[in-house]
């Protein structure tokens, strides 16, 4: 059980970093005047 926990965890960490970096590119091209920025 531990094991499988703590072999899914990066797993998650990288998933939630992903999540956080889409969307400040996702903030960054809206500022910048939407798909004009990408």
């Amino acid at each position: 059980m531990l094991n499988e926990l703590t072999s899914k965890w990066p797993l998650f960490l990288i998933k939630i970093f992903f999540n956080l970096w889409s969307i400040h590119n996702n903030a960054l091209k809206t500022r910048n005047g939407g798909m004009a920025g990408a």
